[in-house]
């Protein structure tokens, strides 16, 4: 015996069956009860009314009639709506996650918008039911391939950087920043971007210079790729001010850093500024390493976070608790304040809907293992209300958005050396209020 209906649409409803397999799709014997009993269970079965549900829409496009739900739609939607719909069931935004244009996706984007036009054109003069047509190539887009397509960019980023250099060479004067990173293929390389002031207005601009890597290692390697990025834009050193790193021997080293490099190589004396992000990492690392305390109460905070990342089910579970439970983002080893901000605001907005799961777990009510129930007893304990691990959290979690804000308005590029001041101040004032008091509309005052 086999079902007609669900062996048409089999592909499309097998996600419905409960292990992946529809039998009846191609037939099963039927030759005693048992055997019977799988009968009627396929016909109330998911699998079986969604089969019926596809089978009944596509009787209803075939007649024109007004029950399809898109043909109801067609009939109430205006020429344009109809043309949007079309573009937007053709068209790719290939790796562009929050659907941004991007430079790669160019070739494939153009061609899938020639595409929507055609069938635009086609299904204007044929009518709205009429059938998909497959898009055809032709001579004219032969240089929409990706090596020509590769060229183009070159070529584009060639006359970008000769547009940079007549601006840096123009310009008043013009710093530097360094910063050095491995890809995937552990390729240390050095990415430089220029900051300068133009000769006829009163700004700061910034401009990417390139990437650049270099064979030699230490300070020279870090030399030789700035230098080397500066001819293959075309300028000199005449107009260099200063230069921004961050705290590694070989930038800062005196005898033998980048810094004293550079001046050795310019001339004359420069200014040299270590990265603020990179050097308030630093400040928050020296308050973990001061404090035994924090390096306990930060391996709680990331064993409470992996309990739920190493496992879907968990993380499920609590989802049903408080359906707008936050992420838990992945922890980074560095300490930039943005990171760990993102980590502990994450723990403190679903710290609720965790407590409940925890104790259905304990009591019964949801299914756990063992040493399941062992490991929420631990979490539950650490982290119930008035404990010294949640009182750690809010209290890092307010000097942090201190170190954060003080990064952001560091990172600004039009700033000045009042506002560093400003900020520097503010900054310190709150740090004294922290040790008299919590910080007014901080988590700490908040929970405690």
């Amino acid at each position: 015996m086999t079902c007609s209906v669900c062996k048409e649409y089999e592909n499309k409803v097998i996600q419905f069956s409960a292990n992946g397999r529809l039998p009846m799709a191609s037939g099963i014997r039927v030759d005693g009860k048992e055997r019977l009993k799988c009968v009627v269970d396929h016909l109330v079965s998911r699998a079986h009314e969604e089969a019926k549900r596809l089978k009944t829409h596509d009787e209803l496009w075939k007649n024109k009639s007004s029950e399809h739900p898109w043909i109801r739609m067609f009939s109430k939607c205006q020429k344009n709506t109809l043309e949007f719909l079309l573009r937007l069931a053709v068209d790719t935004y290939n790796d562009c996650r929050a659907e941004t244009l991007s430079a790669r996706s160019w070739p494939s984007r153009s061609l899938s918008h020639e595409h929507s036009n055609n069938l635009v054109n086609i299904f204007e003069s044929k009518g709205w039911d009429a059938d998909f047509v497959a898009f055809e190539t032709s001579s004219f887009y032969h240089y929409r391939d990706p090596v020509t397509y590769a060229e183009m960019r070159n070529i584009v980023a060639k006359l970008q950087m000769e547009k940079a250099a007549t601006e840096l060479k123009k310009c008043l004067c013009y710093s530097v920043q360094i910063d050095g990173s491995a890809d995937r293929r552990q390729i240390d390389s050095k990415f430089i971007t220029a900051r300068f002031v133009p000769s006829n207005e009163i700004s700061v601009q910034t401009l990417f210079l390139g990437i650049s890597s270099s064979d030699k290692g230490g300070a020279e390697g870090l030399l030789d790729a700035f230098l080397t990025c500066l001819q293959d834009v075309g300028v000199d050193t005449e107009k260099l001010v200063g230069v921004t790193t961050d705290g590694e021997n070989a930038n800062t080293g005196k005898k033998g850093g980048l810094w004293k490099l550079l001046r050795d190589h310019v001339g004359r004396d420069i200014l040299t500024a270590w990265c603020i992000c990179h050097r308030s990492d630093l400040a928050l690392e020296s308050v973990q390493a001061e404090v035994p305390e924090l390096s306990i109460w930060m391996t709680n905070v990331l064993s409470f976070v992996s309990f739920f990342r190493t496992s879907p089910r968990r993380t499920k579970l609590l989802h049903q608790e408080n359906g707008k439970c936050l992420k838990f983002p992945k922890h980074f080893e560095v300490r930039f304040a943005e990171h760990t901000l993102n980590l502990l605001n994450a723990v403190l907005h679903n710290l609720e809907a965790a407590e409940k799961m925890f104790q259905k777990m304990i009591s019964g009510t949801v299914t756990s293992e063992r040493n399941e129930r062992s490991m929420v007893q631990g979490l539950l304990s650490k982290w119930k209300a008035g404990s010294q691990q949640l009182w750690l959290t809010v209290v890092m979690y307010d000097l942090c958005v201190i170190f954060q804000r003080i990064q952001k308005i560091f990172e600004r590029s039009d700033l000045i050396l009042p506002d560093i001041i400003t900020a520097r101040g503010a900054a310190i004032r709150n740090l004294i209020i922290m040790k008299e008091m919590p910080v007014p509309g901080g988590k700490e005052e908040h929970y405690f």
